[in-house]
């Protein structure tokens, strides 16, 4: 968190050097880090526009890497049912984690900030990027666990139901998960 480090401004300067005028795409970042994740969330959001103006933001930020799409196993290509979320687990913490106490840090310092502010929310960061990591494994390791590799990983969610770990494996075989990141994590 010193303004030598990482965590200090990274993102800020990788937005900076990526888009000409970064601040809808700042906006739609420090959304989708709070919890934001559907067209519409995203469009509720204060300064992330909606509609279609929110469409190309969107598609200049998947192109770059900063976000990804995701859609269900089971739905249509190209449906609504898709999902949006930051590409990268730091920048995702940083923007919700780092950048709203920012300003604190020539105030209090680092390690105020670091130990009052940003801490406490290391395990939920975890628990929240683990069904990630989890369908990350899969893809590339199934093989080593499962009868097949996987030929489509993703996951479920409609309806009120939501399974965070899904595959499809190439002998068509599916396999579902739930992940439990265990107590504290919440």
């Amino acid at each position: 968190l010193d303004s030598r480090g990482d965590l200090h401004d990274r993102p800020l300067r990788e937005l900076e050097a990526t888009f000409q005028s970064p601040r809808r795409y700042l906006e739609i970042l420090v959304a989708l880090a709070r919890g934001a994740q559907s067209w519409g969330g995203l469009a509720q959001a204060p300064g992330t526009g909606s509609g279609n103006t929110l469409a190309p933001y969107l598609a200049r930020l998947e192109a770059a890497g900063w976000v990804t799409v995701d859609e269900p196993l089971d739905g249509a290509p190209g449906g609504r049912r898709r999902r949006y979320r930051l590409a990268d687990p730091f920048h995702d913490f940083w923007f919700a984690h780092v950048l709203p106490w920012r300003s604190l840090l020539p105030l209090v310092g680092p390690r105020a900030v670091y130990r009052e502010r940003i801490a406490p929310h290391l395990l939920a960061h975890a628990a929240r990027w683990l069904p990630e990591l989890v369908r990350r494994w899969l893809a590339d390791h199934a093989r080593e666990r499962l009868p097949a590799p996987a030929r489509e990983v993703g996951g479920l969610w409609a309806d009120g139901v939501e399974i965070p770990v899904a595959a499809r494996l190439r002998g068509g075989q599916m396999v579902y998960g739930v992940c439990d990141p265990g107590p504290g994590a919440e």
